[in-house]
């Protein structure tokens, strides 16, 4: 049995299910086409002793049978997905850009996700390692409601630990929501689930989304966090008319000055610098082969 991090035994009192029924649990190899309905498990404790937060059989199956890891699509340099979760941090709102590059379900305990990731704030990159931590998983009623693609809803807290090693580390904990479709028909069969329309939404809208504070491992400094995946959703709810316009959205111009000046520039700061390079090597040669071919028809 695989031994769990240390760490985690600091997270609280063990999480108990308030369920009064438990439904028998699903096939672990059924297919995805006939997973059953998930019913709410609502847990009193948001940070478990033990590292393992008790699932119902219904949770434990869905888990088991469906990878909530692919909510996170590979970090890959020159990938048209954009892994940045955008969001805010501190009392004056400043971005933080955050991305998972590594995310991994527990061999033993699937309600626990391994990430590592990177966050950058005001210039200054940071590793970081952690866990999230699901102990709620229900059905959920979205607009357009499609029975062939079920949609559900996960809660749980998550902890992230910034390399000790950089100057002004710290340690971010929280809540996180995840919003999210099931296609079995398609290639990525779990997706996150984004609206304008918040209602009935447990990450309000951003598809997954993070909410805490972090603390300064040195001083114990104190600063309010919140990112999600689709950081518009949310951020209208914190800073009124930061996202204005329907159609074509734009930052709010009183809200630039706050970090958000560069934030239609996808420069990857994410990714490792052999990974760049080799990507910025693959561009090179298919702009030289576009020019020679060019110039050839002319």
């Amino acid at each position: 049995m695989k031994k769990l991090p240390p760490a985690l035994a600091a997270l609280g009192l063990l999480l108990s299910t308030s369920c009064q029924q438990q439904a028998a649990p699903t096939q672990a190899t059924a297919k995805a086409e006939t997973a059953a309905p998930v019913r709410t498990v609502t847990t009193q404790a948001a940070r478990p002793v033990e590292p393992a937060p008790v699932l119902s059989p219904e949770m434990l199956a869905f888990l088991k049978q469906h990878d909530l890891t692919t909510l996170w699509p590979k970090v890959s340099s020159g990938s048209y997905y954009n892994p940045v979760q955008n969001g805010f941090f501190g009392a004056d709102h400043y971005r933080i850009e955050v991305v998972f590059t590594r995310v991994v379900q527990d061999s033993v305990h699937p309600g626990i996700l391994h990430v590592t990731g990177k966050n950058r704030f005001k210039k200054t990159i940071t590793p970081f390692s952690g866990e999230i931590i699901l102990d709620q998983l229900q059905d959920a009623a979205f607009e357009n409601h499609d029975a062939e693609n079920p949609a559900y809803s996960a809660r749980g807290s998550f902890v992230l630990r910034e390399d000790p090693q950089q100057k002004n580390a710290g340690v971010f904990t929280g809540k996180v929501t995840l919003d999210f479709r099931l296609y079995p028909n398609e290639e990525q069969i779990l997706r996150l689930s984004h609206s304008m329309a918040p209602e009935g939404y447990a990450a309000r809208g951003g598809g997954a989304t993070f909410e805490g504070e972090w603390v300064n491992n040195a001083s114990g400094q104190r600063k309010p966090c919140i990112w999600a995946d689709d950081f518009f959703m949310v951020a209208n709810t914190i800073l009124r008319d930061f996202a204005i316009a329907e159609r074509d959205v734009t930052i709010n111009p009183q809200y630039v000055h706050l970090g958000w000046d560069k934030y239609w520039e996808n420069d990857e700061w994410y990714a490792e610098a052999a990974a760049l390079t080799a990507q910025a090597t693959i561009d090179s040669i298919y702009d030289n082969a576009a020019r020679k071919a060019a110039s050839q028809v002319n």
